[in-house]
């Protein structure tokens, strides 16, 4: 039997502002969305857990923190910002094919396709079918300031 796993908790987001590796989108003064930020190595920094407010869809608030996250690596010296989509293995999920065509039109190009173990020990037993993690990469650059 399958286990539900935790995304994050109260005290690994404190942990991220305080290390300045959460960015919010804010409107009117309320959070709608936020993406982390966290490196790999000296030259490539990754994002993830990008989300928006659902009722707020298609206001370009997902665009605007990756923008956000691509500025802040250049700025903090990065060459190379990356993500990871986590994906069935079997089958296409339309919400998963949509995120893989948005960041290619991004400029984000599939570096590999892992197993989730090869970079994430222990979450196939979280998972309710088999998945796949696709690494996409983009080059930054003063484009994306």
């Amino acid at each position: 039997m399958k286990t539900l796993g935790q995304r994050t908790t109260l005290a690994n987001v404190r942990a991220l502002m305080q290390a300045q590796q959460l960015l919010v989108a804010e409107v009117d003064r309320e959070i709608v969305g936020s993406v982390v930020l966290f490196p790999v190595n000296a030259s490539t920094i990754e994002f993830g857990m990008l989300v928006s407010d659902t009722s707020m869809r298609k206001q370009g608030i997902g665009l605007a923190l990756v923008r956000a996250a691509e500025n802040a690596g250049y700025s903090r010296g990065f060459a190379t910002i990356q993500l990871q989509v986590l994906a069935p293995q079997h089958y296409k999920h339309p919400h998963k094919e949509f995120l893989k065509d948005w960041y290619a039109r991004l400029g984000y190009q599939l570096a590999a396709v892992q197993s989730p173990e090869c970079c994430h020990p222990g979450l196939n037993e979280l998972l309710a079918v088999d998945c796949e993690v696709s690494l996409w990469k983009k080059a930054l650059g003063p484009q994306d300031t």
